[in-house]
């Protein structure tokens, strides 16, 4: 919706102050590119699009190559100092390291420690069937391009490489009590927002169906800045709360800013302001407060941004939103 445009602005003055250029492009431009009637005004950086799973086996197959050994599908139930190292309990074993890296990302909040910090919810994306040449001469989308929107939980957009369309976002779903389980991949109410979602960015492709929708976790923390550190004396690094939409090149920048710290390595990440001790010191309350909370502040934002879409509303802030970076600021 036009009204959502200032947000763009507000990016784009931001990027500026920190020294990055970015063109604001206009409604006829973003037309030429993406026949989208919901396409007002946006910006463009260039970059590109990396399959995450091809990437992951790709690093598997490099370490792999490197004499590296992998265990898939080994839980580990504890690590703690052992000596001037480590120990890692796993369920059939025990392994003695000088270091290690904690990665775990959601799977953090299974952990007292860091159950105050990390939220986990579940994230949906749809994948229709392959489009035609005509559908796809309709969209024009010679360029590639992979889209997010401004609204508070994107809606985010990109063709595949074999000739569909990808689309998710519009809302988070939370499990109570940091529950992860493969019975929240699936969600009827969560495809049927993606789907008219999709339907309203292209409604040339209201007859291409979705051939698959599925869920995946996220985590939140309360600034919406990553946590990376170390305990145990410096012997245990971890990394995790990515929030969401990033990517991979923020994750390798968090990861590779906790291997320094693991290292007592001198670097300009090692000394970003997310590796600060204090930035575990903001937390969410606990249960069952913690998901009434964020359950409230999730729906909240939804609804917000379905009114302004609906032109009900001008664009500002929710209150409860202007009430949290309050609290943060």
């Amino acid at each position: 919706h036009p009204d959502f445009d200032s947000r763009i602005d507000r990016d784009i003055a931001t990027a500026a102050k920190l020294g990055v250029s970015l063109k604001r492009l206009e409604a006829d431009e973003l037309q030429r590119r993406i026949a989208s009637p919901l396409l007002t005004v946006g910006f463009g950086q260039p970059g590109g699009v990396v399959n995450p799973l091809k990437y992951t086996r790709g690093l598997a197959a490099a370490v792999a190559g490197r004499g590296v050994s992998i265990f898939e599908a080994t839980p580990v139930k504890a690590v703690r100092p052992a000596g001037a190292g480590c120990e890692v309990v796993t369920s059939t074993r025990r392994v003695r390291a000088e270091r290690v890296m904690l990665a775990r990302n959601a799977w953090a909040a299974h952990e007292n420690r860091f159950r105050p910090v990390v939220l986990p919810v579940y994230h949906h994306q749809a994948v229709t069937a392959p489009l035609t040449d005509r559908q796809w001469a309709q969209l024009g989308w010679e360029g590639q391009e992979s889209v997010s929107d401004r609204r508070l939980i994107h809606v985010n957009f990109r063709r595949t490489a074999d000739g569909r369309v990808l689309c998710g976002g519009r809302q988070l779903v939370q499990p109570f009590a940091s529950q992860i389980s493969p019975r929240y991949d699936s969600n009827q109410r969560m495809a049927r927002l993606i789907r008219q979602s999709f339907e309203a960015l292209f409604p040339q492709l209201r007859r291409v169906p979705f051939e698959k929708t599925w869920g995946g976790m996220i985590a939140l923390t309360p600034d919406r800045q990553p946590k990376v550190g170390l305990r145990h004396e410096g012997r245990v690094a971890f990394s995790h709360g990515c929030n969401g939409g990033p990517g991979l090149t923020l994750t390798h920048l968090w990861a590779g800013a906790a291997v320094d710290l693991l290292f007592g390595e001198t670097s300009e990440r090692a000394s970003l302001p997310f590796t600060d001790t204090d930035n575990l010191a903001l937390r969410y309350p606990p249960e069952p407060f913690r998901w009434l909370g964020s359950k409230t502040a999730l729906s909240s934002f939804q609804h917000h941004d379905d009114a302004i879409q609906a032109g009900l509303k001008g664009d500002s802030e929710p209150p409860l939103l202007r009430l949290v970076d309050w609290v943060l600021n």
